[in-house]
């Protein structure tokens, strides 16, 4: 009489087979996760440099001075105030603030500034600013046109840089430039 069944051989080589295939399918799914992932995350830094720059261009759009200009190192690199503490700047001014002028209302201004990582503008100095975009590592601007100084100047070049992911290791630069329209 024969018994009906699978042999322990049968069974291992059956078991290996199946293994392997699993090891090339999770391999295969695994790979496009990741890439899935990081593609997804550098569509948000994209999303999030978008946003900064349509909003500082929105409001730069409507002023026509830059009134002061404060480096990450909290040193005023520009004051409207004080035309004599200006340099000839022809390079990227990596920035903690910047203030534009209102033209609509008297004695107002638009303050564009990072803290933590994340673009905020408020209307005072009281830091109580809107969050505008996240993932913002660095704001850097400089003068546009040929003067080289912010008195006087049309408009002003702008570039975020900005990092996500495990130790920011993904990072993404925007930029643009700016020409104030009053």
């Amino acid at each position: 009489m024969k018994k009906k069944g699978f042999t322990l051989i049968e069974t291992l080589i059956t078991t290996a087979i199946f293994i392997i295939v699993l090891s090339i399918l999770y391999t295969f799914f695994n790979t496009n996760y990741k890439s899935y992932s990081s593609t997804e995350a550098e569509i948000n830094l994209q999303e999030e440099g978008d946003k900064a720059i349509e909003k500082i261009t929105e409001k730069a759009m409507q002023c026509s001075k830059v009134l002061q200009v404060v480096d990450e190192n909290d040193v005023t690199v520009y004051s409207y105030d004080d035309e004599s503490s200006e340099e000839e700047n022809n390079y990227d001014i990596s920035i903690k603030s910047i203030k534009i002028d209102n033209v609509f209302e008297e004695n107002k201004y638009y303050k564009f500034y990072l803290k933590e990582n994340k673009l905020y503008m408020s209307t005072d100095d009281a830091h109580t600013g809107i969050l505008i975009a996240e993932d913002v590592e660095k704001l850097l601007i400089k003068p546009a046109g040929n003067e080289g100084y912010f008195q006087g100047t049309k408009g002003m070049y702008v570039k975020f840089q900005l990092a996500a992911g495990r130790g920011n290791d993904l990072k993404k630069v925007v930029e643009t430039e700016i020409y104030f329209r009053n």
